[in-house]
């Protein structure tokens, strides 16, 4: 089984500023790949990024290019790493745009950012990852 592992951004991807009294943030390199590099089933993961950026300030376009991107790849399964304040609107847009698709798909996202020593991310995004394999959920109401 083939699964997409999507980066829309979000705090999953923060990584502070390393430099004394600095602020803002930056995203990098989805953290669901340094997760999923320990796995020893990492081959059957394909990693895309689409935005790298605070959720809040996705825009439509980025929206339109994962709808593009999940309808022009033809994996079994999508993992999609979100920031949690718009994961909600993100999953209606999902919903309301990929018509007639069947395949399992899970959005996540973390209130702490992956390089915070911590279970918390990591048990987003292997419980991510399971329901995703297992694909028994086929639709949120």
């Amino acid at each position: 089984m083939q699964i997409c592992v999507i980066q829309m951004g979000g705090t999953i991807d923060k990584v502070y500023p390393q430099i004394p009294n600095a602020y803002g943030f930056e995203i990098q390199r989805a953290q669901s790949v340094e997760i999923l590099c320990q796995w020893s089933g990492y081959e059957q993961f394909h990693f895309h990024t689409i935005a790298q950026k605070d959720s809040q300030d996705l825009e439509q376009h980025d929206l339109d290019q994962l709808v593009d991107y999940i309808n022009t790849t033809s994996y079994d399964g999508y993992l999609i790493t979100h920031g949690t304040d718009t994961l909600e609107r993100t999953g209606v847009y999902l919903k309301d745009n990929l018509l007639n698709f069947t395949k399992p798909m899970l959005l996540t996202g973390s209130r702490l950012p992956a390089c915070v020593i911590g279970v918390g991310v990591i048990k987003s995004v292997l419980v991510g990852v399971y329901i995703v394999l297992d694909g028994s959920i086929r639709e949120v109401k």
